[in-house]
């Protein structure tokens, strides 16, 4: 399988978009390459459960939604998700030091 990784991808940053891949694999049930409403809710959902914390509302939901869907097509693709995900990262860490 080819990767769709740049070249010049350090070793760590390969790491962290296989790790994103992955998750967004396990999120994208149909296997349609992006992510809709209804299984974001179930992400959202199986999480919540697993940590011991109360349900998503709707309007988490669709707040995650507008996070996360860049391009406003109703769905999340990889792109999105990797961006969104490395744009948190880096906040969380920003936060930390």
């Amino acid at each position: 399988m080819a990767s769709n990784q740049p070249k010049d991808a350090s070793a760590e940053d390969q790491k962290f978009q296989s790790m994103c891949k992955s998750a967004f694999e396990e999120i994208d049930k149909d296997n349609s390459g992006s992510i809709d409403v209804k299984e974001l809710e179930q992400a959202l959902i199986r999480m919540a459960q697993k940590n011991s914390l109360p349900a998503p509302s709707k309007q988490d939901i669709q707040d995650a939604l507008k996070v996360f869907d860049k391009n406003k097509d109703g769905k999340i693709q990889f792109k999105e998700f990797l961006e969104v995900t490395k744009e948190s990262l880096k906040k969380a860490k920003k936060g930390a030091s």
